[in-house]
This record gives C-alpha cells, sequence and structure tokens, in this order.
C-alpha cells in the first residue's frame, strides 16, 4: 500500500490515505480496477459517410465539427483525437450511482488496447 497526503485549500485540512499501486491511475475519479465495459456504437452508413465528410471538410470551424459529432453521434467525440467515435466504454464507479463514458475511434480504439 502506498499512501497520499490530500490537502483541502479552503479549511487548510489534509487527510492521509492509502491505496494500492495498480489503482493510482484510477484513484481520482474513485474508478474501481476493471477495465471498463467496451460497447461497439451503432452509428448508420450514411450518417458515418455524412460524417466524414463534413470533418473533412474545410469550409467548417472545429467547433462547427465537434458539435456536428455530437448531433448525429448523440455524444462526445473521440476523447483522444477528437475524431468520430466508435466505440464506447463505460466504467462503473466504486461508490455506485456513477458511471464515466469514454469515447474512442477505431484509430485510438486499436492503441489502447
Amino acid at each position: 500500500m502506498r499512501k497520499i497526503l490530500l490537502c483541502n485549500r479552503s479549511d487548510g485540512l489534509c487527510s492521509l490515505f492509502e491505496y494500492a499501486p495498480d489503482q493510482r491511475s484510477k484513484r481520482g475519479y474513485g474508478l474501481t480496477s476493471n477495465e471498463g465495459t467496451v460497447k461497439k456504437l451503432n452509428i448508420p452508413n450514411d450518417v458515418l459517410v455524412g460524417l466524414e465528410k463534413i470533418v473533412s471538410s474545410e469550409c467548417l470551424m472545429y467547433k462547427s465539427k465537434q458539435d456536428t459529432i455530437r448531433r448525429l453521434t448523440e455524444g462526445s467525440p473521440c476523447c483522444v483525437c477528437r475524431g468520430i467515435p466508435s466505440h464506447e466504454v463505460r466504467y462503473e464507479v466504486q461508490d455506485g450511482g456513477a458511471t464515466r463514458i469514454e469515447r474512442y475511434c477505431d484509430n485510438c480504439m486499436k492503441k489502447r488496447v
């Protein structure tokens, strides 16, 4: 077990917490040590072709492209490269009730695995 000292800036109180080394990268989110549940997104081909044209267009601003991806895929773009997502990974938070969702495109998903 490793120890870390966390301080609250508003009241100046500090607390000492212990955590296992394998949970270190996920401890800030309260995530369990699981790798999440991966689900392939079902985006229709006609929507996917339209999205690829919009993203590759030089006439639209970056923000407009991101908003279009959010609207047509009903969620956020890829969390790494901001491209068109094809996979969704869900992490269940230890204390229950909350779920963290990350979306990845094909290329970023291959790098992740």
